[in-house]
């Protein structure tokens, strides 16, 4: 996540620029804290099953066009990520192999919104904005910011999600510290989340984990609508 520079060039700290750029650093630094949680959930999923973490669209699609991007990249099994890369660019193009939930993240805050349709597109995005993409049929697990990994809040999470019918999520964590995991020392939090009849019905079908207490749920449907609740976590020991 470094952004690395050398002795005798410019400096490339988010201090070293304007009060803008430097806004805007912080805003991105605070998202990718809230982030952790799935990204630490993905990767370790992918050491324990010897899987892959980042993956070209090619690895999940089979259609042509997934096979010529190499610009856009499938992070974990939810999120697909496309930046804006070039010199004072203002948007870019993109390719959707299926449709998919777009958030145009400013902050760690979700507040924009919108699905984009399977195809190519251009989208115009604006120097702060960060444009995450959940795949249908998907959970994205993050949580408040923080200023340190040890302080994130890990007994609540955020889990937003673009669900057309129905998805699943493998919530994993461990002490973060031990090699404890080898021998069975992680937890597990296993969601359901179903569209169904216009509305969303969500369940903890499998949990282990004792820190999880509180789930605020942001859904999406097919047709755009947004919906949010609040899930407070039950100890199961039934089998997923």
């Amino acid at each position: 996540f470094r952004n690395h520079t050398a002795l005798n060039t410019r400096g490339q700290e988010p201090f070293a620029f304007d009060q803008q750029i430097t806004r805007i650093m912080r805003n991105v630094i605070k998202l990718r804290y809230a982030l952790i949680p799935y990204l630490y959930s993905e990767y370790m999923k992918a050491v324990k099953t010897n899987g892959v973490y980042f993956m070209p669209l090619c690895y999940e699609f089979e259609d042509e066009l997934s096979c010529e991007v190499d610009d856009q990249l499938l992070v974990g099994d939810s999120l697909m990520i496309a930046p804006v890369y070039r010199e004072n660019g203002n948007g870019r193009y993109i390719y959707l192999p299926e449709d998919m939930l777009m958030w145009k993240a400013s902050t760690h805050e979700i507040k924009e919104l919108q699905i984009i349709r399977q195809g190519t597109h251009y989208l115009k995005l604006a120097l702060e904005e960060t444009p995450l993409f959940i795949r249908k049929n998907r959970l994205l697990p993050i949580s408040e910011t923080a200023l340190h990994v040890d302080d994130i809040n890990l007994a609540e999470l955020i889990v937003l999600g673009f669900v057309t019918d129905e998805a699943t999520y493998v919530y994993y964590d461990d002490d973060g510290v031990t090699r404890d995991y080898e021998q069975g020392g992680y937890w597990e939090t296993v969601i359901r989340v179903v569209y169904e009849h216009n509305q969303f019905t969500t369940t903890i079908v499998h949990n282990t984990n004792h820190t999880l207490q509180k789930i605020h749920l942001i859904l999406v449907g097919p047709d755009g609508k947004r919906d949010e609740k609040q899930l407070v976590i039950k100890e199961t020991s039934e089998p997923f």
